[in-house]
């Protein structure tokens, strides 16, 4: 008895996708000297601003100093220790700042803490500038549109003082920028490069769960939008989002081994309960624990 195989090519595989696959699309003119000299003018800028405003004025926050301690523990401990990095904090927020605590005296002069936050910062700008580039937005009104929001009072605090909210912010940024780019080009590369965005942001704030959660829904309705298959619409959504749910799901088993209590980064997060966290807690009190997290983490 022998059975007939049907070989089905790549080509018919593809019908009816509304996606590019296998081919790129036409996009926008790559500039990454563009790119390299904002996030370079950003950084100056940010880093200078922010030495003067906490080296010179010592206008610094407490928990940026905590962070910063603990980044220099990961190096300079007796044993050094990553443990240092704690479970009250994501931990991209202090392990990211570990490289500039390698040299001890950058950090005890407090020079590293503008650095710390004007990196982020400046990968946000050049992200917003992508984007803007992408929606064919002219080139003096993009630097103007630059220039304004890196001088608000806001953002100029928050990134010249080695605030951790910028690091979150960067990653969420460049999640967005690459589904902007998927939504104008069909490209699912995109989905995937933000997927991988939201996994670290979602290390580094909690606060950026909240837009993973409507990026992997708007993903489904764009698609079914354009007329995709429930197959296709499942695929994307679960590329995009299994990075994050990966990384998630990896720090619940940390904190179950290490803490005994795999919602731990939940219930005892320096953001979740001014009260100091929640050891006992009932399902309506880590629900309520989770949205404070999220919504102001």
């Amino acid at each position: 008895m022998s059975t007939d195989v049907v070989v089905i090519h790549t080509k018919d595989r593809l019908t009816g996708v509304v996606q590019a696959v296998g081919h790129r699309p036409n996009d926008i003119q790559r500039r990454w000297w563009e790119s390299a000299l904002v996030f370079l003018l950003f950084t100056v800028a940010y880093s200078l601003f922010g030495h003067w405003l906490v080296v010179d004025k010592h206008v610094v926050g407490f928990e940026t100093l905590d962070r910063l301690n603990r980044a220099l523990m990961v190096w300079h401990n007796d044993p050094a220790k990553l443990s240092a990095i704690g479970f009250d904090y994501p931990p991209l927020a202090t392990l990211l700042m570990a490289p500039l605590a390698i040299w001890r005296d950058f950090v005890t002069s407090l020079s590293a803490v503008p650095v710390a936050s004007a990196v982020f910062a400046a990968l946000t700008m050049v992200a917003l500038n992508t984007m803007m580039r992408r929606a064919l937005v002219a080139g003096p009104l993009r630097y103007a549109l630059l220039i304004a929001l890196g001088a608000n009072p806001l953002v100029l605090l928050y990134a010249s003082t080695g605030t951790r909210h910028f690091v979150w912010i960067a990653f969420l940024m460049l999640g967005l920028g690459a589904l902007f780019a998927w939504y104008i080009t069909a490209d699912v590369r995109f989905v995937m490069l933000a997927g991988i965005s939201y996994a670290v942001a979602a290390l580094s704030g909690y606060s950026s769960l909240t837009f993973f959660l409507l990026s992997a829904v708007m993903i489904g309705a764009v698609l079914a939008r354009l007329g995709a298959d429930g197959s296709e619409v499942e695929g994307t959504v679960v590329g995009f989002a299994a990075p994050t749910v990966y990384v998630i799901a990896l720090w619940t088993v940390f904190n179950l081994i290490l803490l005994k209590s795999p919602f731990s980064w939940i219930t005892r997060s320096s953001d979740s309960a001014s009260s100091g966290g929640l050891d006992q807690f009932s399902a309506v009190e880590l629900l309520e624990a989770t949205g404070k997290l999220v919504l102001y983490g």
